[in-house]
């Protein structure tokens, strides 16, 4: 092939994804929250009701807490994440597995694996 004949259009690398696809991908990659409609405060609570954490307008402090309470090895049964309603509801999230997962997440970690328990599947 002689240079006056070659295509040069695609002598540009392409990107390999759309532009959608790389905006999804960096919002993906990106550590996440929990976020409840209508929360005007989040916080963790111990098992015996006191505050874990202090109360922010967003679930990171919370979440912060929790996954420091992991990462150094200290119980976290019995912790929960709760938010106040902007009616003044107290609203309880959610603890256990799933509050250790969404502190990792916020955290850019991957979640725990787990193993089912449980007897064979019957059929």
């Amino acid at each position: 092939m002689t240079p006056s004949t070659r295509n040069t259009a695609h002598s540009r690398p392409a990107s390999s994804e759309s532009p959608r696809a790389e905006a999804l991908r960096a919002r993906l990659a990106r550590p996440s929250i929990v976020a409840v409609d209508d929360a005007g405060a989040y916080w963790l609570e111990d098992p015996a009701g006191r505050r874990a954490s202090p109360e922010s307008p967003s679930s990171a402090d919370a979440l912060a807490a929790a996954f420091a309470a992991f990462d150094a090895g200290r119980p976290t049964d019995g912790l929960l994440l709760v938010c106040r309603l902007v009616d003044g509801e107290r609203y309880e999230i959610g603890g256990g597995a799933e509050l250790i997962d969404a502190a990792l997440a916020a955290a850019g970690r991957p979640r725990m694996p787990r193993s089912v328990r449980g007897g064979p599947a019957s059929g």
